[in-house]
């Protein structure tokens, strides 16, 4: 078995197309030569043929066929990997492949053509045929020496169509160079292209390849900006001589240049007759050609879900239903014009809720410059959180039952975007975060736990997801459980500290002998042996427990606390000694009978 790898970047070793099949045996990689009758203008590329292992199964390569299908490689390039026939009939495979690919007509001669040019497409012959066609037209007469009989083009008529990248971070990166390029001059561009990381990424396959939609459109706005050029849409431009003419956009970006929102309304784009409908049918200036890829919300629409996040309610109990419906209805209506960016700020919405932004006018922070970290941090934004979960609950039930185009996408962005941003981890861990008490947390776990369990009963994520998030807002719990339960040595730490304060105390004599201090220690022992026993004869019937309290007198001022204990068991000792004797015994008797 064999498998042909094409559109390799020029200079790949064998070692490392070994290494873009690492699932499979490889026995032997060829290195084929570019065919005889290529153009010039195609761009340069490497084809190798590998060799695997007669044990290797079908299903393996067909896996690994599946997985590597145009996967990036670098540079600009994307690999294309299919099944090729075997060894013996390699040769005559090869030749016709080739005799095949110079009469394939546009699809072989459009990639071999700058920049991707195609023919232009005539519904029949007029005077404007030849128009586009370079060098053919300028307004002169020919010579006497021409014949009478007119020349028409060789070949057919090119041009170069441009068109908007649809994927708005592609087109943010572009606009981005090339304000840079006109900034700091050509030599930004060439150390944009030294950098490792633009050599590897995706998305700078624009950069490197000039006849993608990106660079064509790149090269486009780089021409128009430096020329101050604005051609009208839809008109053929020469670019550049001897070379097949560029087709302007059919529609400019619309609102490129507004920045403020009071602009909006005095933009050539912006129609007040279709302020709710108008930008979801050709949203970003798309044609119907371009239905099939990716769109992108218009900055009019983008401030419309701004502005729609940002007004509601910062409690639950003042959440309408018509705050809902809004929302959810714009979503819906642009489910195949900016779905993404539309779960992106919905997802954005739950981490940090629109309406504690600058871009709710009724939400005014705190100005004051040593009190704003803290009260931000003191600042309770669940129950906003809480109401960004019950959007995205209701897009999840209406994409359901909508009839309107691609709106079943939500499902799975929602899933990978709550995936890729941590939403549930997040939450798990609001009620560490806010320092709440054991009845607040545990109302803030069932009030999400019941939007969990909604979503599982509505089937709307795949069982392993919807358990992927279950548990996700359950481990920050159990974490905390754990250290709860880990702390057994509470009573070791008390003692500690009660050592520490010991310490402080003796610490804070400054200046006394340790003799004074043995000497204190005595006086805690009580008053000696031989006065005692003189002062008996006093005692009539009374307590020696009283007559040591009486007796005993304590240091003013004594630091020492652990010790008292100890002076306290001498005083229950020393009354154990004395009650033996006879007169103690019968002191009460005699004072009765008198």
């Amino acid at each position: 078995p064999t498998l042909r790898l094409a559109q390799l970047p020029p200079g790949t070793s064998t070692a490392a197309i070994k290494a873009l099949v690492p699932g499979l045996t490889v026995d032997a990689v060829k290195i084929l030569p570019p065919p005889p009758g290529t153009a010039g203008g195609e761009r340069r590329s490497m084809t190798a043929i590998v060799t695997l292992s007669q044990e290797t199964a079908a299903n393996d390569i067909d896996a690994a066929v599946h997985a590597l299908q145009n996967k990036y490689l670098g540079f600009g390039f994307c690999l294309e990997l299919h099944r090729h026939l075997s060894s013996a009939a390699l040769e005559s495979s090869t030749a016709v492949g080739a005799g095949a690919g110079r009469g394939s007509g546009s699809a072989a001669g459009a990639a071999a053509h700058p920049f991707g040019a195609k023919p232009v497409v005539v519904e029949g012959p007029g005077p404007n045929t030849q128009q586009f066609a370079p060098n053919q037209y300028r307004g002169i007469a020919p010579p006497t020496s021409y014949s009478s009989t007119p020349r028409g083009p060789i070949g057919p008529i090119l041009h170069v169509p441009v068109r908007p990248p649809s994927d708005i971070k592609e087109l943010r990166v572009i606009h981005k160079t090339i304000e840079s390029l006109l900034t700091h001059g050509p030599a930004f561009e060439a150390l944009l292209m030294s950098r490792p990381e633009v050599q590897r990424e995706p998305r700078w396959a624009w950069l490197w390849d000039a006849r993608s939609a990106g660079g064509v459109y790149y090269r486009y706005r780089l021409w128009e900006m430096m020329t101050s050029s604005t051609p009208s849409s839809g008109r053929y431009v020469p670019l550049f001589e001897d070379s097949a003419a560029w087709k302007a956009p059919e529609s400019a970006l619309p609102f490129e240049f507004v920045t403020r929102l009071d602009e909006f309304v005095e933009d050539t784009a912006y129609n007040s007759d279709d302020d709710d409908e108008g930008d979801s049918g050709d949203e970003a200036g798309r044609g119907k050609e371009e239905e099939a890829g990716p769109s992108y919300l218009n900055p009019l629409a983008r401030a419309k879900l701004t502005h729609l996040l940002a007004r509601l309610p910062t409690t639950t109990g003042k959440l309408r239903k018509g705050d809902v419906a809004r929302v959810t209805a714009f979503a819906i209506t642009h489910a195949g014009s900016g779905a993404d960016e539309v779960v992106e700020a919905l997802v954005a919405n739950v981490l940090h809720p629109y309406s504690f932004t600058s871009a709710n006018p009724s939400y005014h922070p705190s100005s004051a410059g040593g009190q704003e970290t803290g009260d931000k941090e003191k600042e309770d934004t669940t129950p906003a959180t809480l109401n960004a979960l019950h959007l995205i609950s209701s897009l999840l039930s209406s994409c359901s039952t909508s009839r309107i185009r691609h709106a079943w996408r939500y499902r799975s962005l929602i899933e990978s975007a709550l995936r890729r941003s941590k939403t549930f981890e997040h939450l798990a861990s609001l009620e560490r975060r806010m320092g709440w008490g054991r009845m607040r947390g545990e109302k803030w776990r069932r009030s999400v736990g019941a939007v969990l369990a909604l979503w599982e009963g509505w089937c709307v994520f795949p069982a392993k997801a919807q358990e992927g998030f279950v548990e996700a807002f359950k481990v920050p719990v159990r974490e905390e459980k754990e250290v709860e339960e880990k702390k057994g040595g509470r009573w070791k730490a008390v003692e500690k500290v009660a050592s520490a304060e010991t310490a402080g105390g003796e610490e804070d004599v400054d200046g006394e002998p340790m003799v004074e201090d043995e000497d204190e220690d005595e006086d805690l022992d009580g008053v000696p042996m031989e006065p005692s026993d003189e002062e008996e004869g006093d005692v009539d019937g009374e307590p020696m427990a009283v007559d040591e309290e009486e007796t005993y007198e304590p240091p003013p001022a004594e630091p020492v606390v652990v010790e008292q204990p100890q002076a306290q068991e001498r005083e229950v000792e020393k009354p154990v000694r004395k009650r033996p004797k006879a007169e103690d015994m019968f002191a009460d008797s005699g004072s009765e009978g008198e």
